[in-house]
């Protein structure tokens, strides 16, 4: 039988103040599988995907992805994709290098990623911005950057 291509073993996340989002979840999804998630609001589903996307990392236990363990890491260097209910971005990243990372990761020249991230900073005036992190801008900024001209 082959390794699991996704492997949650025994994770917990529990936040200040009590509030447990995730308890001692294990789980194995094997190559090629069809998984979801199913449960009602607050159980845990978007928690569980955000450790395992590395955008939150588990109190407790361990996701393997592959058979590599991903404690250490960074969302951008996982394997993994994932689609937000709501408007999201790497809060690691620079804005820059959010908006870099779609043109990398599908193999872009640099010289190239660096001229189309600069036009589109340019084009939704956010320039002087370029070197902030997400939660170094304000919430109006990153939940809707654009200038009202071009809504």
């Amino acid at each position: 039988m082959a390794e699991p291509i996704v492997s949650v073993r025994n994770v917990s996340r529990r936040y200040p103040g009590g509030v447990t989002a995730v308890d001692n979840v294990s789980v194995d999804i094997e190559q090629n599988e069809f998984f979801a998630l199913l449960g009602p609001s607050g159980c845990g589903k978007t928690t569980l995907l955000r450790m395992i996307s590395g955008l939150d990392s588990p109190t407790e236990g361990q996701i393997f992805i592959g058979g590599e363990d991903m404690a250490f890491t960074p969302p951008n260097k996982r394997p993994t994709n994932m689609v937000f209910q709501s408007y999201a971005v790497f809060p690691h990243m620079t804005v820059a290098d959010n908006v870099a990372y779609g043109l990398r990761v599908t193999g872009v020249p640099e010289a190239e990623t660096q001229a189309r991230v600069k036009e589109g900073l340019e084009m939704v005036k956010l320039t002087h911005l370029a070197d902030r992190k997400p939660d170094q801008m304000s919430g109006r900024t990153k939940r809707f950057p654009w200038p009202r001209a071009l809504r």
